[in-house]
């Protein structure tokens, strides 16, 4: 295109006689009568002025002339389309014509250069792109290539007339503004992206290509494609070779090697390159990696195995309570009451359960939701104290029930029904096999009694305490109940399998 621009201003220049005899008949200027001599002249400018019009016709060039003595100007219909001028637009009316239909940010620079090719000392070339706003509202982009022409007068030299060329770029600059998009999207992405020739020869390589796959660009540029695939997968890169070459885009979860011979599960998107004549020259690929994703997915498979298996679990939990409940309440009343305690406990537990992953917690967050019904573990009713330990989840359950029954009994019958008892919880570690020893004491309420009849309480005790490996023994002491509950290492944590992230109030005394 620019060549082509090039040549036509050429042409103009050379026709200054052709030029001066199109100003005199759009210009209204009465022409002299020529001499016999000249009339082969004006025939070979009328030529040559048709052969100009059939070039702008199938270029859709754009050309303008301003006679800067009359102050007229010319657009030629071509211009006039480039600019979607109205039919009925008189341009000589307004000076600041063409100048209005450059935007804002872009006058001054358009006013500087036209004052430049004003100049005589310049040369009076004028070159440059710019961005319009064209008459309908729609925005677009002009080459506009244009030369002054002066006559020397009395103070010196003068423009007399402009004439020039103006060539609608708009789909070039577009196009360009889409390769830099392009280009920086390339360039800032993470996934692997680059491009090979139909010889299976890496072209291009982006900078995600380089972090993925181990190889800078210049270790990866002219070197075959199979350098990144193992070699019981080259048959299958074969086939996506084979497709993207016929014209159809592949998509495909499969396995690449990195450089240093790991493998790298990769997500593989790849589209033929075609050339102007519809031809497909090579192949565009972009490859993710899908560590992170297939991690995801195989976790949330064994979540979902894990819920399953919990819920079922729970289930039966929740059938052997109704049971225990229905077997040692009086009336339908005592029963729910009793029930609903226990399954609210239970989803205490679990609520804490979602929050770590399904992966246990400790036994200082799974007091304070258990008993943060029962007033919470605020340092005034209830204190606890000892070191970290992170219980599994069944341990949780069954920990959670027990801590959950002690606490409503110490508020029906106990120190949390006296506005002065309070409970104590503390733990160490047991020497003899590295698990827990957790003691409950009762102190300022009620006098305590031996109860007449083994309570739902104690069945609790038996047999849900029967799961932590270890005993339960309980004390009705006069002065405050008392309950001490070991727990065997098998229901602790080790430290390589503790779930990770914030927990409140890890280790020390809980208040």
């Amino acid at each position: 295109m620019n060549a082509r621009v090039n040549q036509f201003t050429q042409l103009l220049r050379r026709l200054p006689g052709l030029l001066q005899g199109l100003r005199r008949r759009r210009f209204g200027a009465r022409p002299e009568q020529p001499a016999a001599s000249d009339l082969a002249t004006q025939e070979a400018l009328r030529e040559s002025e048709e052969r100009l019009r059939l070039v702008r016709r199938a270029t859709g060039l754009g050309m303008y002339e301003i006679d800067w003595v009359a102050r007229r100007r010319y657009w030629s219909p071509e211009l006039r389309a480039i600019l979607r001028a109205p039919a009925d637009l008189d341009i000589n009316t307004d000076i600041d014509l063409l100048e209005r239909i450059i935007p804002n940010d872009m006058r001054t620079r358009f006013r500087a250069k036209l004052q430049a090719s004003l100049d005589p000392e310049r040369g009076g070339d004028y070159d440059d792109e710019h961005r319009i706003t064209r008459f309908d509202g729609s925005t677009g982009w002009i080459l506009l290539r244009g030369k002054t022409f002066f006559s020397e007068g009395a103070e010196g030299k003068r423009p007399t007339r402009s004439i020039g060329l103006i060539v609608d770029i708009t789909d070039r600059k577009r196009g360009e503004e889409a390769n830099a998009l392009l280009a920086s999207t390339v360039h800032s992405s993470t996934d692997a992206i680059f491009s090979i020739d139909p010889d299976l020869t890496i072209k291009t390589w982006n900078g995600g290509a380089e972090q993925l796959y181990g190889y800078t660009a210049l270790e990866a540029i002219g070197r075959s494609l199979r350098v990144i695939c193992p070699e019981k997968l080259h048959d299958e890169q074969a086939g996506l070779y084979r497709e993207t070459m016929n014209g159809r885009p592949v998509l495909l979860e499969t396995t690449r090697r990195h450089k240093d011979g790991h493998l790298i599960p990769v997500g593989i998107s790849g589209s033929p390159i075609f050339s102007s004549e519809g031809r497909v020259i090579g192949v565009a690929a972009v490859h993710r990696d899908m560590t992170e994703h297939r991690a995801y997915e195989e976790h949330l498979a064994f979540t979902l195995r894990e819920l399953s298996h919990r819920t079922k679990n729970l289930l039966a939990v929740v059938q052997g309570l109704a049971h225990m409940i229905a077997r040692r309440s009086d009336d339908i009343d005592a029963f729910e009451a009793r029930f609903r305690g226990c399954v609210q406990a239970l989803a205490y537990s679990h609520d804490l359960l979602v929050q770590h992953d399904w992966q246990g917690a400790t036994l200082e967050e799974l007091l304070r939701v258990q008993l943060a019904p029962f007033g919470g573990v605020d340092g005034a009713k209830i204190v606890a104290q000892g070191p970290e330990v992170f219980l599994t989840p069944p341990t949780m359950q069954s920990l959670g029930l027990i801590m959950h029954e002690l606490a409503t009994n110490a508020t029906k019958h106990g120190a949390l029904s006296s506005p002065t008892g309070s409970v104590a919880i503390g733990w160490t570690r047991d020497p003899s096999d590295n698990g827990i020893r957790l003691n409950w004491q009762e102190r300022g309420g009620p006098l305590v009694g031996q109860p007449k009849r083994k309570g739902f309480g104690q069945v609790v005790f038996e047999r849900i305490g029967a799961s932590l490996d270890g005993a339960i023994s309980v004390d009705f002491r006069p002065e405050g109940f008392v309950c001490d509950v070991t727990i065997a290492a098998n229901n602790l944590l080790s430290p390589g399998k503790r779930p990770q992230g914030d927990r409140p109030g890890a280790g020390g005394t809980v208040h």
